[in-house]
């Protein structure tokens, strides 16, 4: 998914077992969903998107990472009203 993005990234998965934490981290939102009412806004897809985008702004093309936040603050809170309004 990645890739479709950022074809000419690459990178190298290194296997560390003294990362403790990898056994703890898991993201469940039922939780907010149940209790808050939450709703996803992006898919895994356009999540992945978001932030592979952000990286190769940042990263490959030298940009402000400032100003990459803010413009992706904005493509969210249009998908997020155009959601709302669905």
């Amino acid at each position: 998914m990645i890739k479709k993005n950022w074809p000419e990234i690459k990178w190298k998965i290194k296997k560390d077992q003294n990362l403790k934490e990898t056994k703890l981290l898991k993201l469940v939102s039922n939780k907010a969903r149940l209790q808050l009412g939450w709703k996803q806004v992006l898919s895994l897809n356009q999540t992945i998107e978001f932030v592979s985008k952000w990286y190769k702004e940042y990263l490959h093309k030298k940009k402000n990472k400032e100003q990459i936040t803010i413009n992706q603050i904005n493509i969210f809170k249009d998908l997020l009203s155009k959601k709302i309004n669905d």
